[in-house]
């Protein structure tokens, strides 16, 4: 007599289960028993790690003769499996001839195991210059997986598949792929990566969409001065309010546009604006995040009164008054401040006149197309024409 069973198995707290056996006379499974009685066999009980008795039944008939199942609800509150501690269903049988046949099949019960990224980073941040590893976690296997990695103006720079250069890890119940971005390929600014996977051959492409920034280690620093300005609560990082690097990076971005964007118009790079201009970035990308923090608690503001209780939650006024003030001192200020560097940097400005003779054409000198020797020679015609003496 032989006894067909599944493979181990891991089940897993509030999920369903069902255990399937079959019992033959022969070894090859071609000759099945017959119960004795089909209300009382195949007989089957469940115990946990401690031997207590959880479920037992009657196995039920399929449509593979000699094969029966048994469904199992494991309980919300179900004992853990352990190391030497494990769950078993027990299986007894006795057919037409008398004959008892007996089997016993352990197996375990464990959490869910949630292996989600605990990162709330809407945009990741990576070295400039350094390898960055790029990943996508999946809950199951598809059969084809590619990455597109874009930067700026959607300029392909890097592409992968599985499994010609694209890895894939096992982390608890998901499956991770991964590969690696060259270094030489990490310019600072930001890149775009589009994810495709698909679990059968025949279905659409599945999408999935990451940004990440490539920094030098000046802006990390910078990233630093942001948080003192923005943060002196100190949230922990991983709260829900909390701010990731990411985030600061992505505010230190938006307050360099907007410094850039004031008159007079300038075009600095990021991570290269003029130290004399560094603190209105500063004050830009907080004004820029503290925008952001004042939305979300427009959406966590709340107003209870009782008969003798009431209760307010609200920092919208007190954020929204710091920003005011903030952007006051920066309308009042950064215009001109701006403009006493530019005319540092560069000459600004024209010459112009009209000729001691109407019958000869006007003229324009622009300043900043000649050097000094150039416009010495300029004032001497000005003073040959007697417009200077």
């Amino acid at each position: 007599m032989s006894v067909q069973n599944s493979s181990r198995r891991i089940l897993t707290r509030g999920n369903e289960s069902t255990f399937k056996v079959g019992f033959f006379a022969d070894s090859s499974n071609t000759i099945p028993l017959v119960p004795l009685d089909a209300l009382q066999y195949p007989a089957y009980s469940i115990f946990d790690p401690e031997n207590q008795l959880i479920q037992s039944g009657i196995g039920q008939a399929t449509n593979t003769p000699g094969q029966y199942k048994a469904i199992f609800l494991v309980p919300v509150d179900a004992m853990l499996s352990g190391d030497l501690s494990r769950w078993r269903i027990e299986w007894s049988i006795v057919d037409i001839n008398l004959r008892q046949m007996d089997f016993v099949e352990d197996f375990d019960v464990n959490d869910v195991v949630i292996t989600a990224s605990e990162t709330r980073e809407q945009k990741s941040l990576c070295l400039a210059f350094s390898a960055h590893r790029l990943q996508l976690r999946l809950g199951s296997r598809p059969v084809e997986v590619q990455a597109k990695v874009f930067a700026g103006q959607d300029n392909l720079i890097s592409t992968a598949y599985y499994p010609q250069n694209m890895l894939v890890a096992q982390d608890g119940d998901s499956q991770v792929y991964y590969f690696d971005v060259p270094p030489c390929l990490l310019r600072p600014g930001g890149y775009q990566v589009i994810w495709g996977y698909r679990y059968n051959i025949q279905d659409p492409m599945l999408n999935v969409f990451q940004a990440f920034n490539a920094v030098t280690p000046s802006v990390l620093g910078t990233i630093t001065d942001l948080r003192m300005l923005m943060d002196k609560f100190q949230k922990r990082l991983g709260t829900v309010q909390a701010y990731e690097d990411s985030d600061l990076n992505n505010y230190l971005v938006q307050g360099h546009n907007l410094v850039n964007a004031y008159y007079p118009s300038t075009s600095y790079g990021y991570g290269y604006m003029p130290g004399t201009l560094q603190t209105y970035v500063l004050l830009m990308a907080g004004w820029y995040g503290l925008t952001a923090q004042n939305i979300l608690n427009a959406d966590l503001s709340l107003n209870f009164s009782g008969q003798s209780v009431s209760f307010d939650y609200d920092q919208s006024s007190t954020i929204s008054e710091t920003l005011g003030k903030w952007q006051e001192f920066t309308n009042s200020t950064l215009p001109a401040a701006k403009m006493a560097l530019v005319r540092k940097s560069q000459s600004v400005g024209t010459v112009a006149g009209r000729w001691m003779s109407f019958k000869q054409p006007s003229f324009t000198f622009k300043v900043a197309q000649y050097n000094n020797y150039q416009i010495g020679g300029i004032v001497q015609d000005l003073i040959k024409y007697g417009l200077l003496w």
